[in-house]
């Protein structure tokens, strides 16, 4: 098995792994959720100005919300899971890229 590989290959070996995720996905339409949660977040009451950092992707946030839920872990251990798989997600990028810019000078079996 090769660690460090493209998204791709990474996506399909979950696939075939039977990833909880994606058969979540495939019997869930999130989009159902969207308006809800736009008017819970909404703040029909602010002005709106230039200033401030965009809000985060309501679905995105209530599925993570769904996860920390189902696994039962705490804000503390949820942030940490993501922030986890970003850091080896960028760390396999930046080892790619680099073997990538070596792979001229040597052949890679």
């Amino acid at each position: 098995m090769h660690l460090f590989t493209d998204d791709e290959k990474i996506l399909s070996k979950l696939t075939e792994k039977g990833n909880p995720l994606e058969r979540l996905d495939a019997v869930m339409d999130w989009q159902l959720f969207l308006p809800l949660l736009s008017e819970l977040f909404s703040r029909k009451n602010k002005v709106i100005g230039r200033g401030g950092r965009p809000h985060l992707d309501y679905l995105m946030m209530f599925k993570v919300l769904l996860l920390q839920r189902l696994h039962n872990l705490s804000d503390d251990a949820m942030e940490y899971q993501l922030l986890d798989r970003f850091v080896v997600s960028l760390v396999a990028t930046k080892i790619m890229s680099q073997i990538q810019k070596l792979s001229g000078f040597i052949e890679i079996a």
